[in-house]
């Protein structure tokens, strides 16, 4: 097939920045070009690290890059912004495919893939006839979306990243037939255990302490200031805390108000905390290596949490939330999973009216792991096994498969 693949415009691919959707793109594309499967070409923002990818020099991936930098380009992106206000309107998008929708409608592709843009998908219907294919990773589809039913009914099929975006997707048409889901994947090996003792070093953690770890940005959705009010709560001083993150994707590193909340509250419990700030994507499996277990408490619908693959890659147990989709990720063999629902909370107690104590949950679980080193090992064991589900070869074979069927 001669496929199309329009990125959401606003970071590169190959993803030379980072992001979970460039980086999955970035997968299938590899996969795609060794088993010289189809014919590919890449809708992009520029970026010059792109030169150095060896994808550019690839027989059957192409790129078109949309210069988003370049002077005229501004302007003009400008200028479209004052046409077409509108509420809830992402001008930096909607140009980017405004200034792409020519050059795809000259290509005559057989399929068209969207990355995580439902609103691409009308324009496109109006601009080619090729299958239209929406990659979804978030919940940007679903009964409460502007003109939901007629972007499904454009769509020739939708792929989600997992069955509560799936579910959420179905709100929209509950017996909508083409509607798949396709698990995430990373980079397995990129997780086998470096050296753990050098990295403890490091940080400056003991050889007995027992290190809890959070990956992610330092947003309040992601649950990080529930797990350092956990830790005031831990009385043992052996049990510490990693925080692997910022507040963005390392394009801003300053401090914002949620983060000194997060660091006051770290003062409770002096020495306990590490903060790392930032941390580019190849040195995460490193700081890994220094953990024991992996926390991933959202108190938001995760739509698949990346994280708590890369958590049970590096063969660490798992406490996480009930959250979106990441009880599809583990097993209650290598997790612990905790409600946050209120309504969850009050069966729990009985039928009593009860409000969900996240901080209290996060600290009996870490507590009990850390008194029970074979359960933690035996955990550790099924989170390696259980990796192995969402490594990257089997997501791009999966995808590309879905995309075909």
């Amino acid at each position: 097939m001669k496929i199309a693949i329009l990125t959401s415009g606003t970071l590169p691919v190959p993803a030379v920045k980072g992001g979970a959707v460039e980086n999955l793109t970035d997968f299938y594309l590899e996969y795609n070009e060794e088993r010289k499967l189809h014919d590919m070409t890449v809708y992009s923002v520029y970026d010059p690290k792109v030169s150095e990818s060896p994808l550019l020099g690839g027989e059957k991936t192409h790129f078109h890059y949309v210069r988003d930098r370049a002077l005229g380009y501004r302007v003009r992106r400008y200028l479209f912004r004052y046409s077409c206000r509108s509420a809830g309107h992402n001008h930096y998008t909607a140009f980017f495919l405004q200034e792409i929708a020519a050059h795809v409608r000259r290509q005559k592709y057989d399929c068209i893939i969207v990355e995580n843009r439902p609103a691409f998908i009308l324009p496109l219907s109006k601009v080619t006839d090729a299958r239209l294919v929406l990659h979804l990773h978030n919940d940007f589809l679903n009964s409460s979306t502007p003109r939901c039913q007629e972007i499904l009914d454009a769509c020739d099929s939708v792929i989600t990243v997992s069955d509560y975006i799936k579910r959420r997707v179905l709100t929209v048409n509950s017996m909508c037939p083409y509607v798949t889901t396709v698990y995430n994947g990373i980079d397995l090996d990129r997780f086998r255990k470096p050296d753990r003792d050098s990295m403890r070093r490091a940080l400056h953690f003991d050889k007995d302490d027992f290190v809890l770890l959070f990956s992610g940005r330092l947003v309040p959705e992601k649950g990080i200031k529930e797990l350092v009010e956990a830790m005031t709560l831990i009385g043992d001083g052996r049990i510490k805390l990693l925080v692997l993150g910022g507040k963005s994707y390392g394009n801003d590193d300053t401090e914002d108000n949620f983060i000194g909340e997060l660091k006051r509250l770290a003062e409770a419990v002096p020495g306990r905390i590490v903060f790392t700030g930032f941390v580019g994507y190849e040195q995460v499996p490193r700081y890994l290596s220094a953990a024991d277990v992996c926390v991933a408490p959202s108190v938001w619908d995760e739509p698949l949490g990346i994280s708590v693959i890369e958590g049970m890659a590096a063969s660490l147990p798992v406490i996480a939330t009930r959250s979106g989709g990441i009880p599809e990720e583990v097993t209650p063999q290598c997790s612990i999973l905790l409600d946050r629902s209120p309504a969850a909370q009050a069966v729990a107690r009985g039928g009593r009216a009860a409000k969900p104590n996240l901080p209290q949950q996060i600290a009996d679980a870490a507590v009990y792991l850390f008194g029970h080193p074979e359960k933690r090992q035996a955990m550790a064991g099924v989170s390696a096994r259980r990796a192995k589900l969402f490594g990257k070869r089997a997501y791009a074979e999966n995808f590309l498969n879905a995309l075909q069927q």
